[in-house]
């Protein structure tokens, strides 16, 4: 576990090993409170073949953490570098760039970085590049990794975003060009009717922390634009430049004057005015993302989550299955409504994190499908389709561009399958699929013809409800649940196709949605009650011996369907109400 210190102030004294005191001034009153030392694992990359460099010294990354260690210090933390053993060159174009293929998308760097900085988990990896885009700095309270420019810039920038993979964001929301542009924003602000807000609230439309982290104690920030075009770029700090009249008039004639008076000094703006500090709401949240949320892993502790609802949607009621499937940087889905054969294909954009979903093409099929299982064959999105009534199967691929699907191969299975969970073993795809009224079992796996081929089939014990595919230590693993009595098992498959059971257990009743997602290459779920809303976030024990609590929450009732979403690395879902036809994206910040 991370050295716990006590800071005082700015400064801090030893008083023993690994233990620091000093005076933390703050809202007219001392507080003596603990510290966590941070340690920084630095990265300088370049191309594969070792151009584009990245030239900072060490000396300078050091600058660079004594003024985060000025900022930051009142939020209980110390951050650290050894440059000894704690900064490392790498040739990788991916690490090196934030614009890959054509399309431009950062998405496919931003994997490979946080790939790399998992293998340094327990510290803040920040990656110095010079890249496509690598002037400019960039991080967030979900991602695991920093990244820096590859020589030495403005000295707060290390802080501004190390504030970011702690849970605070911009201190502005929009960000006007000019006083009319401004006045446009307070109009639309207040004269929106839904919701009615009085007038006095007006500036509170540039409050971005105020309504993304609930920070109070930072005031409306209309952004540099504005106060560069009315002062000049190099006098947006000057003392005498601290404040901005905006006048506003209403619908109804009335006029009412707004003055802007950000904090100009707060790291978490874009105005970088020395001596730059964090207020007090900001270091506490920096503070509980590394006691409570997934920045656990700093202090030595099992990290917990953020979970944000960040877009919600109305669909049509009554899809009944859907069907994930990526393509290039995209979650793309296949839902389809059983009643009615309807069939949609369409895809989230995970570069644009509460755009929506952009639907590409849409079909009839026949009726009555009950189970959907997905899985990937020579680089290719395929399906596995079956009616529970009547026996039939069909295998499918999705086109590239999801245009259309193409059916391959069809049969008549026998009757009663209720789950159907993908596995990939020895590089193809498999199956176990069940019956949850007799309890036979059957796996299997897809040849390259699209045909099944059993491979092993046994009598479980009846009742199971849910089936999760997870991988652990290389092999593929399944976690199996009875929503009537709350029975749970984990095992894994093995070469022969034959379970192996490690772990059972007994949770509460009625979970109706189990949901995989990984931190890196560890596996986790999402469990989802839609009777109450209970939702928990539980991680796969390393050697498959139980679950460690992460997080827990109440969400709405009533989602019926879970489809997963991978937001760059960092794991989402859209989930959706069969009824009501209601939808909301998801994202686990683990």
């Amino acid at each position: 576990m991370a050295s716990v210190w006590f800071v005082v102030g700015a400064s801090a004294v030893p008083v023993g090993s690994g233990v620091w005191t000093g005076l933390a001034r703050g809202e007219g009153q001392v507080r003596i409170v603990a510290v966590y030392q941070l340690p920084i694992f630095a990265f300088r990359t370049a191309d594969d073949d070792g151009s584009h460099s990245a030239t900072i010294t060490a000396g300078q990354i050091q600058q660079y953490v004594d003024r985060a260690n000025t900022i930051w210090g009142g939020a209980g933390v110390h951050f650290t570098f050894d440059p000894t053993k704690d900064l490392v060159d790498i040739n990788n174009t991916l690490a090196n760039n934030d614009c890959t293929g054509s399309p431009c998308s950062v998405i496919p760097d931003q994997r490979e970085r946080d790939r790399l900085a998992m293998k340094h988990d327990g510290k803040i990896v920040v990656f110095f590049r010079t890249g496509v885009s690598g002037a400019a700095g960039a991080s967030s309270r979900c991602g695991h990794s920093v990244t820096m420019p590859g020589t030495l810039s403005n000295l707060n920038l290390l802080a501004h975003e190390v504030g970011h993979y702690l849970w605070n964001t911009h201190t502005f929301s929009q960000q006007p060009s000019n006083v009319a542009e401004a006045a446009d924003a307070i109009w639309h602000y207040i004269e929106d009717p839904n919701p009615d807000r009085d007038r006095s609230l007006g500036l509170q439309v540039f409050d971005g922390d105020l309504y993304v982290d609930g920070t109070t104690d930072t005031p409306p920030d209309p952004g540099t634009k504005l106060w560069i075009n009315q002062f000049g770029a190099s006098h947006i700090c000057d003392p005498a430049n601290s404040q901005l009249k905006i006048p506003v008039t209403f619908s109804d004639s009335t006029s009412r004057t707004y003055t802007a008076q950000p904090d100009r000094n707060d790291i978490m703006s874009y105005y970088f005015c020395d001596p730059t500090h964090a207020s007090t709401g900001q270091q506490a949240r920096a503070r509980y993302a590394i006691q409570t949320g997934n920045r656990g892993a700093l202090i030595g502790q099992q990290p917990g989550a953020l979970v944000r609802n960040i877009w919600q949607t109305q669909w049509s009621g009554g899809y009944t299955s859907f069907l994930p499937f990526a393509q290039g940087t995209q979650s793309w889905y296949l839902i389809y409504k059983r009643d009615n054969g309807f069939m949609r294909i369409g895809y989230f954009d995970p570069e644009s994190i509460g755009g929506g979903n952009v639907n590409v093409s849409s079909a009839t099929w026949s009726t009555g499908y009950t189970s959907f299982m997905p899985f990937r064959m020579a680089g290719k999105p395929w399906y596995l389709i079956y009616k529970k009534d009547n026996g039939f199967m069909r295998t499918g691929y999705i086109k590239p561009d999801g245009s259309t699907n193409v059916n391959v191969y069809s049969s008549t299975w026998s009757t009663g399958y209720t789950s159907f969970m993908p596995f990939r073993m020895a590089g193809k795809p498999w199956y176990l699929i069940y019956k949850k009224d007799n309890g036979f079992m059957r796996t299997g796996y897809i040849g390259s013809d699209g045909k099944n081929v059993n491979v092993y089939s046994s009598t479980w014990s009846t009742g199971y409800t849910s089936f999760v595919p997870f991988v652990l230590n290389d092999k593929p693993w399944y976690l199996i649940y009875k929503a009537d009595n709350g029975f749970v098992r984990l095992g894994y498959i093995g070469a022969d196709g034959k379970n192996v059971n490690v772990w059972s257990g007994t949770w509460s009743l009625g979970y109706t949605t189990i949901l995989p997602i990984y931190r890196g290459t560890q596996p986790y779920y999402v469990a989802y009650k839609g009777g109450d809303g209970t939702v928990k976030i539980q991680r796969i024990r390393p050697d498959g011996q139980g679950v460690i609590g992460v997080w827990s929450g109440i969400w709405e009732t009533g989602y019926t369907s879970f489809l997963p979403i991978d937001f760059g690395g960092i794991p989402g879902a859209f989930t959706y109400k069969a009824g009501a036809g209601a939808g909301a994206v998801q994202q686990f910040c683990i």
